[in-house]
């Protein structure tokens, strides 16, 4: 029978450094002074979504599919902004009240926040890749 034990579980009690809880203290203090920048930035993306959806009769169904395109972009960046902000937030409770929990969760979105950027950029990478494919196809044809 597998069990799902670590090579590292003996290592659970994993004592920190001072100079680990100052490096944690000062990358939650720059985290959560980015993810508040995103945000602001978010809720002025989405006045500007709203603006292209609802308040620009002069570009017709243009203004209306750019906003729609706004709000996808919008809630995609919404995501690493949330993880940065909960992992500077849990950061600082566990340097603050010296929680092993708390210091769990602030890694825990630390990981997803560098998972989604990874993925994401795959996902460009290989829309570049394809991008790059039709193009050639596209030249070779015109080439013949």
């Amino acid at each position: 029978m597998e069990t799902n034990e670590s090579p590292f579980d003996e290592f659970v009690s994993l004592p920190i450094s001072k100079n680990a809880k100052d490096f944690l203290e000062q990358a939650a203090y720059w985290a959560r002074f980015l993810a508040i920048v995103g945000f602001i930035g978010l809720g002025l993306a989405v006045v500007a979504a709203l603006f292209l959806l609802f308040g620009s009769s002069y570009m017709g169904g243009m203004g209306v599919g750019m906003g729609l395109l706004y709000l996808v972009f919008i809630g995609i960046y919404a995501i690493p902004t949330y993880y940065l902000f909960q992992f500077a937030k849990f950061g600082k409770d566990s340097v603050d009240l010296g929680d092993s929990e708390s210091f769990e969760e602030s890694l825990r979105f630390l990981k997803a926040t560098f998972r989604f950027f990874g993925i994401m950029t795959i996902i460009i990478l290989s829309l570049y890749g394809l991008i790059l494919v039709v193009g050639l196809f596209g030249l070779a044809g015109n080439i013949l």
